[in-house]
């Protein structure tokens, strides 16, 4: 009986031990988590921030838009950046422009613009169809 109070202490410790690293496991899994969403999120309006700059650019004709590719991309100051291409869906239409690429893919009425935005490691996509 000599002693049996420390190996219960002992066992209630090692007890607890396991309830407090199983606690801090699940909790540290959920900020990561959180942060990747929040990367997440950020990414998306860096793409939604591109299909803005397409619209605004290609409605007014502003050859800011690579010669031939129709493709813009930019970096923001936190590092997020987007990269936009715009694909004709005719084959040999009017409506596409001098070395627009044409994707027989897009089910649009005239174009295809896809943008994909990134943010530390994070990648979300927007297509629009005009």
């Amino acid at each position: 009986m000599k002693g049996s109070a420390l190996l219960y202490v002992v066992l209630l410790l090692a007890l607890l031990l396991t309830v407090v690293l199983g606690l801090s496991t699940l909790i540290s899994s959920q900020f990561e988590i959180m942060k990747n969403v929040g990367n997440s999120t950020v990414a998306f309006y860096a793409a939604d921030a591109g299909i803005e700059h397409m619209l605004s650019a290609f409605v007014a004709k502003n050859e800011n838009l690579l010669p031939g590719s129709f493709t813009l991309s930019e970096t923001f100051g936190n590092t997020a950046e987007y990269r936009v291409t715009i694909d004709c869906r005719s084959i040999g239409g009017d409506i596409c422009l001098t070395g627009m690429t044409i994707d027989p893919t897009c089910n649009a009425d005239n174009y295809c613009i896809k943008s994909v935005g990134t943010y530390k490691g994070s990648k979300r996509a927007i297509m629009v169809k005009i």
